[in-house]
């Protein structure tokens, strides 16, 4: 989480990293029983569920150059990962993906129950070419 994120066109409340790492964890243990995710290096899954939590949450942008920095991926290099990612939340939990998720439905349910899948709406709302910088 960085001081100049966004969370649904506003600033950051205080609890959003804690919802961000609520999320990681849930992706980490979803991915984690799926085999076919054995196929990423651990730390481009890592990236695609850290980008998954980012857009679960509305964050804007959904990744930033200093997340390349930290993890030595842009979001084109973890974006198929991310899909499958997403795919497979969505298999998973039918039904969950016409939800809007917000900090305080976090809190009031299992985050397994609350992940949004809005990414295609998210995508418009936040681009991504804003925020890749290709060396």
């Amino acid at each position: 989480i960085f001081a100049n994120d966004t969370w649904e066109d506003r600033p950051l409340i205080e609890k959003i990293p804690k919802y961000v790492r609520k999320y990681a964890e849930f992706f980490s243990n979803l991915t984690l029983q799926e085999y076919s995710f054995q196929a990423y290096l651990p730390t481009h899954l890592a990236a695609a569920i850290l980008l998954a939590s980012r857009v679960a949450l509305h964050l804007c942008p959904r990744w930033r150059p200093e997340l390349v920095a930290l993890t030595g991926y842009e979001e084109s290099d973890i974006i198929d990962c991310f899909n499958k990612v997403w795919s497979y939340y969505e298999e998973q939990f039918p039904g969950h993906g016409s939800r809007s998720i917000s900090p305080r439905s976090v809190s009031q349910h299992d985050a397994q129950q609350q992940v949004t899948s809005h990414a295609q709406q998210f995508t418009r709302d936040c681009p991504t070419s804003h925020f890749n910088h290709h060396s």
